[in-house]
């Protein structure tokens, strides 16, 4: 079974501006889906996320054109565009979208304003688009989205993940690959696991994005700077959640160290407070799961991002080929030892920036 991962990029984007009216304006975010592919003959591909960037009403019904070059093998009937409102927008009203399949190989969304003022600030996703992928045998295989409009404007959009290599070297001894009475391969099998895991969360959560994957404390937003060096005031918690557009908070959870989660149990314990209507406890805060990471900063360092609160569906995560293992019986055996060679590829970039609100440490 090969692995590819389809990767949609919105390539283009240029709408036809028109002064008599309003037009809408989208931001293009894309997901890949990594799938084992046994057939290589239809692939599901990444969902296309659009948020709007200005609050301007518009008036006039436009169409948004994704062309995939390859032939669309899913049933209509499953292909959908799901529509998020910003609660934190005071407006109330959301247009009519609706998608249909064209030449075979394009979506056209047709967007039909909502009828009355003011015109909500909101996001859609385009999702269940299956294409044709037969004669393809590479590992991976890159299917561009091409995205235009009409009456609307499209103002950026594609985000490009760089896969680096990451190797692991172990040598054994002969004596002891042949005197354990342990299973040894599988113990190290498992340990290599366990590196390749911690490795991609370290990069996912804080990779610089030109040495390593982008982490999403370098490709984030920068929503809030807590008061003090080295401690976070109950208040700031919720202030970091609504720093957060709406739009994202269904699918949103919290990371951090595990000290600053230590740190924040202690105020809803010595305090009069909970967070929001939820008390803080093992599995979530205010309602959102938090997970911890020994990557994460800790909250007593100056200046450091200690808290990230975001929806993950915004963040590729791209893998080639997987973990491979490969036993060097040569290269050591002058030493009488075995060298074991761990190899795996994989890059990482943060689609939508705001997506991700980062609470860093007040400067000294």
């Amino acid at each position: 079974m090969k692995t590819k991962t389809l990767l949609i990029a919105a390539v283009m984007f240029l709408g036809i501006s028109v002064a008599a009216f309003a037009q809408a304006q989208y931001s293009v975010s894309a997901s890949p889906v990594t799938s084992g592919v046994n057939t290589g003959v239809t692939e599901k591909v990444g969902d296309l996320g659009f948020n709007t960037i200005a609050a301007s009403n518009y008036t006039v019904t436009g169409t948004i054109t994704i062309e995939y070059g390859k032939t669309i093998t899913a049933n209509p009937a499953y292909i959908d565009v799901v529509a998020f409102a910003d609660p934190d927008d005071p407006g109330s009203n959301l247009p009519t979208l609706t998608p249909v399949i064209e030449d075979g190989t394009k979506v056209v969304i047709t967007v039909v304003p909502a009828p009355f003022d003011p015109v909500r600030m909101y996001s859609f996703r385009l999702t269940g688009v299956r294409v044709d992928v037969s004669g393809n045998t590479d590992v991976s295989t890159a299917v561009n989205a091409v995205v235009t409009a009409t009456n609307n404007m499209i103002v950026n959009g594609q985000a490009t993940a760089t896969v680096f290599d990451f190797t692991k070297l172990v040598k054994v001894s002969e004596d002891l690959l042949e005197d354990s009475a342990a299973n040894l391969n599988q113990f190290l099998a498992n340990s290599f696991g366990r590196w390749m895991a911690m490795t991609e969360n370290r990069n996912a959560l804080i990779g610089a994005g030109t040495t390593a994957p982008q982490g999403v404390t370098v490709g984030g937003t920068a929503a809030l700077t807590f008061d003090d060096t080295n401690s976070i005031a109950a208040a700031e918690i919720p202030e970091l959640y609504h720093k957060l557009a709406g739009q994202y908070r269904d699918n949103a959870v919290w990371a951090m160290n595990d000290d600053t989660l230590g740190m924040l149990r202690g105020l809803a314990s010595s305090n009069v407070f909970t967070f929001g209507a939820y008390e803080i406890n093992e599995e979530s805060i205010m309602g959102k799961r938090v997970f911890t990471s020994t990557y994460m900063p800790k909250y007593t360092t100056t200046q450091y991002k200690a808290i990230v609160f975001g929806d993950w569906s915004m963040y590729a995560l791209v893998e080639r080929k997987g973990l491979t293992i490969r036993r060097l019986n040569e290269l050591y055996a002058g030493n009488r030892q075995v060298g074991l060679l761990a190899v795996f590829r994989h890059g990482g970039v943060v689609l939508q920036s705001e997506a991700f609100a980062i609470g860093s440490m007040a400067s000294a």
